[in-house]
């Protein structure tokens, strides 16, 4: 499986898995609605820090669940384009070297055959 096939599921469970605890979030915040959850749980996932602190234990919970499971779950994502980029660029320079030195050592052989002194 590839690096961008990884990182698109990954993505896709990071903001599945957010929308969830963002509702969750909402449901056990007093007079929070669900669209202010939801933002605040994205806020947590990608700057660690919404607007609405958690005023109960339920909600430390989930804030808490918020950043051990979606923050590294989107930066595993980022971490995955990333070395997949990373290694299409190294993969197409390899080539490049590979090719011409393959080139150059044809070019020394054919010299190499054609010298009277062989």
């Amino acid at each position: 499986m590839s690096h961008h096939r990884i990182a698109v599921l990954t993505v896709t469970a990071a903001l599945a898995l957010d929308v969830v605890l963002g509702a969750l979030y909402s449901l056990v915040t007093p007079r929070l609605p669900l669209w202010h959850g939801l933002y605040c749980a994205l806020a947590n996932a990608v700057t660690v820090g919404g607007d609405v602190t958690p005023v109960n234990g339920a909600g430390y919970a989930v804030q808490a669940a918020e950043c051990a499971l979606v923050v590294p779950l989107f930066a595993a994502t980022f971490s995955l384009f990333t070395s997949g980029l990373t290694g299409t660029r190294v993969a197409a320079a390899e080539k490049r070297i590979k090719d011409h030195t393959e080139a150059r050592l044809r070019h020394h052989l054919k010299g190499a055959a054609s010298d009277p002194q062989n």
